[in-house]
Parts: structure tokens; C-alpha cells; sequence
């Protein structure tokens, strides 16, 4: 197994830089700040936020603080923070991550915008990443956790290769204590 901290260079020395993904609905980029207010207005959605466990920027001005911030960490390869759209009218849909990008349990993380959950964009930008996943790094698995209670997410990762590892309970934003769910995605499942 070749080690995963190649992200930036694979065997014959060509560059792995991240730069997007495409699917056939979804152009996925890492994050920038053209969507900067839509990022905001989303993070800011009470219905949203029931299922994340950090809190939101109060202000334009910190959220853009910490998009540069995350665009450093991104730089370094420490994490892989991307953004989606629709290919068709360029509207923005949300946020993915790949945290531990270096580790053989790479762990993705992913948020839907409230208006775009019906057009069944979970699993094309689940499959997508997990596709560069495959081709561009080294892994055991891949981890996969989402509050219990959020359907949308546990369907999407049972639907794919998911496997349910561990349910401990974890607080959300609300400091509301729910159950928290890690599959994992093994390599010879895809």
C-alpha cells in the first residue's frame, strides 16, 4: 500500500493537486469565497444546523475568516475542503470535506442545502468523492459519520457501501445530545 500522504504526488511524480470533480450534475471545487453570503445564509438555517456539532459563524466577516482559513489548510493538504454546485445553472448546493486526507481512514463529511435535498444529490456527490478517494489516495477505509436521526444522510451511505461501525451519543449545535453514527466505505467495496 502506498502511503496516503502522497495526496500531492503519486509514484511517478506527478502532481495529485486537488483542483475539481465533476459528476453529472455537480462541479465540486475546493472552497472559495464566491458563494461566501450563501454559505453564510445556509449555515445560519436552524434545520441545517440540527445536524452539525460546530457552530456557525454569527457574521459575514467571520465566516470569511474562516473559509481562509480552512484555504491554508487546504493548501498544506491537511484537509480537503470543497464546495458544490450544479453544473447546469452554477447554483450553489454545499459543503464537502475530507478530513485526515493523509491517513489510511480518510473521513468525509458533507452538508445539503435545505432547498436542493430533493433533487437526490447526496449519492452522485457521495460516489463522486469517494471515486477520487479511490484513485487518488491510499486507504483501509473510509469513515463516514452523520447524527442518527438525520435520514437523508443515513440512507445515502446504506444505499452505497456503507457499513456501521460504532453509534456513540454526540451534542449538536443545539447541545442537544443525539446519536451519532460511523460507517465505513472499505476499499473492495467500490
Amino acid at each position: 500500500m502506498r502511503n496516503a500522504s502522497t495526496i500531492s504526488e503519486n509514484s511517478d511524480g506527478m502532481s495529485r493537486e486537488f483542483e475539481k470533480i465533476e459528476t453529472s450534475r455537480l462541479s465540486i471545487v475546493p472552497i472559495n469565497k464566491i458563494y461566501l453570503k450563501d454559505i453564510f445564509n445556509e449555515k445560519n438555517n436552524n434545520e441545517v444546523n440540527m445536524y452539525l456539532s460546530n457552530k456557525s459563524a454569527d457574521t459575514i466577516d467571520e465566516l470569511s475568516q474562516w473559509i481562509e482559513f480552512i484555504m491554508k489548510k487546504n493548501s498544506k493538504k491537511e484537509v480537503i475542503q470543497l464546495q458544490f454546485s450544479s453544473k447546469e445553472n452554477m447554483e450553489f448546493i454545499w459543503l464537502c470535506v475530507i478530513k485526515k486526507p493523509n491517513s489510511t481512514h480518510p473521513e468525509i463529511g458533507l452538508w445539503l442545502s435545505k432547498s436542493s435535498r430533493w433533487q437526490w444529490y447526496w449519492k452522485e456527490l457521495v460516489e463522486g468523492v469517494v471515486s477520487w478517494i479511490k484513485w487518488n489516495l491510499e486507504y483501509e477505509y473510509i469513515i463516514y459519520e452523520t447524527f442518527e436521526e438525520n435520514i437523508w444522510s443515513v440512507k445515502i451511505i446504506e444505499s452505497l457501501w456503507g457499513e456501521k461501525h460504532a453509534v456513540v451519543p454526540k451534542e449538536n449545535y443545539f447541545w442537544e445530545t443525539m446519536n451519532h453514527v460511523q460507517y465505513r466505505i472499505y476499499n473492495s467495496k467500490h
